[in-house]
């Protein structure tokens, strides 16, 4: 017959094994990092689907006082918008087709233009992995090979190499899917994208010139689209807050066709469309850069 006190020892002993064994699998589920493509078709399910109409409040904050725009979006999906921005002093119409920008300049010429590399809102309406996955390599968050989705007919077939380009980090109190290298001490930071674990939303951007977007209180709007009521931008001392008013689905009309088509700037008055962006050199800055 065990002894008292050897029974109470087997007893702690096996007590203890037990808790380690339950919290190693807690953590392990914790940390568990699905595949790139899962996450990129996760989140881009959080895109919506047709058109919307979404309207913008932009804050700009200088010694001077304050300044507002207000951009008017027509969304198709992240290569595929136009913009209709306007403020006191200010106005600015473009097209974003594929990789490039359709606009008016302040000198009343037509314009064809690469997107800069910190053109951000087509991130938030891409349709599919494979484009939002394009998009991460454009940015320099992801590398090529990442997008290379093997296809598996069968269990036998599955190797799922790990990914050290994603890993768990924690951003504005929340856990996230990282995409993108860990900087280094004493390095500038590199490009990255932060995707909330559970949600599946974009909650930090940093691009290629160090600038960051942190999007803040996700609302769900029509059709399954999952966007920010707020956003700032920070940039070398800057920042502008942007604030979501109204998003609403609308109908593919010819009208809404046409303002999606890189050719119709040149169907309009050029007058009517012109830039002004002022004399604010902050606003300017905005707009050359990240529109």
């Amino acid at each position: 017959m065990m002894e008292p006190q050897s029974f109470l020892r087997l007893f702690w002993y096996l007590f203890g094994s037990a808790l380690i064994a339950c919290f190693g699998a807690f953590e392990r589920a914790h940390a568990y990092i699905p595949r790139t493509k899962t996450i990129l078709e996760r989140t881009t399910k959080n895109h919506g689907r047709g058109l919307y109409q979404i309207q913008l409040e932009l804050l700009f904050r200088t010694d001077n006082g304050n300044s507002t725009i207000t951009e008017t979006w027509l969304v198709e999906h992240g290569e595929s918008l136009y913009l209709q921005a306007a403020g006191s002093n200010f106005s600015y119409t473009a097209t974003y087709k594929g990789k490039q920008k359709f606009f008016v300049d302040e000198n009343g010429s037509e314009r064809a233009q690469k997107l800069s590399s910190e053109f951000f809102e087509g991130l938030f309406h891409y349709r599919s992995a494979e484009s939002l996955g394009q998009a991460f390599v454009q940015l320099g968050a992801l590398p090529s090979k990442a997008l290379n989705f093997a296809k598996i007919n069968s269990l036998k077939d599955a190797h799922y190499p790990r990914e050290p380009f994603i890993r768990l980090a924690r951003t504005g109190g929340t856990i996230s899917y990282t995409f993108g290298k860990p900087t280094p001490n004493g390095s500038p930071p590199f490009p990255g994208v932060w995707i909330q674990q559970d949600q599946f939303t974009l909650k930090k951007i940093r691009l290629p010139g160090q600038s960051e977007v942190i999007s803040d209180d996700y609302n769900e709007f029509r059709h399954n689209l999952h966007y920010p009521r707020s956003r700032s931008v920070l940039w070398g001392g800057k920042s502008v807050n942007i604030r979501t008013l109204r998003v609403i689905p609308v109908s593919a009309t010819q009208e809404n066709k046409n303002k999606l088509s890189a050719q119709y700037l040149k169907s309009q008055p050029a007058s009517s469309l012109k830039a002004r962006l002022g004399n604010n050199p902050f606003i300017k800055d905005f707009y050359q850069r990240y529109r």
